[in-house]
């Protein structure tokens, strides 16, 4: 019989070791869906990706036409605690205002939704940015930046697990970023060994991509009864917000199927006591400004209820974006939850947007001064759908400038 050595029993120990990190780090990415956004009044801005055999390239640019604009293009991945990118930048980047950036940000989710987006500022033109873009993943402001030296052709190893909230569950949004950044700048990024599996018809952030096999409860909204309580002028709306995703054709039933109820807790005079305690509960150590902007989202399968509630009237608020966040249009209407019971307390107070609109300036349209109030509107609810609590300003024609 061969024996071996304690040297040799250590050698073996340790490569078992790199083997076993090897496969949990550096395991392959799955990538399910791509978003692109561009500033709609540049159009020279560029978001794209090109797929080859196992590769996924995504880019990002600022055209040739104007220092201002971004260019975004995002992918919603299943990953490892690693990842390893390969990074490519052309131009000359400068700084224009706050918000200009060249990068990528990552969005983490968890069962409890997107709870913590990072900036890997690449170039680090500014560290006061406000701007909430992109739309998907958090939608908010970054809660962290991390700042990355990447030169061309350079890998980068990013560990996720460095910043990844508790609960995380391996799924980020990665968006390749460009935004104020200097006429001519671009960015691209590239992962190997990738995985293409195509998502559903359901929206990204709402679909089970996970290869977990998340069940999710969708309940039909067109088969339910709101009750809504004592709603202040936003909360309600809000709420007509939430009944016009509903399309028209569906949106009545002599049936209901379920009851949603939305109110304030202390308005909550439908629920008996002991469902009042039981959303007590949820609540009991507010803190702050959490109080207020904080809510729960409970799902009574039982008795075919969902009640959205809060302490303040911020977080009702907040709770009815959440639910139009969680719309599933197709096959038909239905609110998608991915278990029982959903308690946000948002990380930071204060989230906002910062943009300029200007008017008559001879050096062309800078800004959205000539949306019409479709597309305002529909701007307007994308900061609410990302629960921005601020929106700054900065007004200016050819004779005075408005700061708000």
């Amino acid at each position: 019989m061969n024996y071996i050595n304690k040297y040799q029993a250590f050698i073996l120990h340790l490569c078992l070791l790199f083997l076993f990190d090897c496969a949990n780090s550096c395991a392959d990415v799955v990538a399910h869906q791509f978003k692109y956004a561009t500033y709609p009044q540049n159009p020279a801005n560029i978001a794209k990706d090109k797929q080859v055999d196992d590769k996924l390239h995504l880019f990002a640019g600022m055209g040739d036409q104007d220092d201002w604009g971004y260019g975004i293009a995002g992918a919603f991945l299943t990953v490892s605690n690693q990842i390893i990118i390969d990074v490519t930048t052309q131009g000359a980047f400068k700084t224009v205002d706050n918000n200009s950036f060249a990068g990528f940000m990552v969005d983490f989710k968890t069962p409890s939704g997107y709870l913590k987006r990072v900036a890997y500022d690449l170039k680090g033109l500014s560290d006061k940015r406000t701007d909430f873009i992109p739309s998907w993943g958090k939608g908010v402001q970054p809660d962290h930046v991390v700042q990355t030296d990447a030169e061309t052709g350079r890998s980068l190893t990013i560990d996720l697990s460095r910043e990844a909230p508790i609960g995380w569950n391996g799924q980020i949004w990665l968006s390749a970023m460009v935004e104020n950044s200097g006429k001519g700048s671009s960015l691209e990024i590239r992962l190997s060994d990738i995985t293409f599996q195509p998502a559903t018809d359901t929206p990204a952030d709402i679909a089970p991509f996970s290869s977990e096999g998340i069940k999710w409860k969708q309940i039909p909204i067109h088969k339910m009864n709101i009750i809504a309580s004592n709603m202040t002028s936003p909360q309600r709306m809000a709420l007509d917000h939430l009944s016009m995703a509903i399309p028209a054709t569906l949106a009545a039933s002599s049936t209901p199927q379920a009851t949603l109820i939305i109110a304030r807790f202390d308005h909550l005079s439908e629920l008996t006591d002991s469902q009042r305690s039981e959303i007590h509960s949820l609540l009991s150590d507010p803190t702050g400004w959490k109080e207020q902007q904080g809510y729960v989202i409970r799902h009574y399968p039982d008795r075919k209820q969902i009640i959205a509630t809060s302490l303040g009237d911020k977080g009702l608020v907040n709770a009815i974006a959440h639910l139009q966040r969680s719309l599933i249009l197709l096959p038909e209407v239905a609110i998608a939850l991915e278990k029982d019971v959903t308690v946000e307390k948002p990380e930071t107070e204060e989230r906002g947007i910062y943009i300029n609109i200007g008017y008559g300036l001879s050096s062309g349209p800078i800004t959205p001064d000539n949306w019409n109030e479709q597309e305002w509107e529909s701007f307007i609810d994308q900061l609410v759908l990302a629960r921005v609590t601020f929106w700054s300003f900065f007004s200016v024609d050819r004779n005075r400038a408005y700061l708000s």
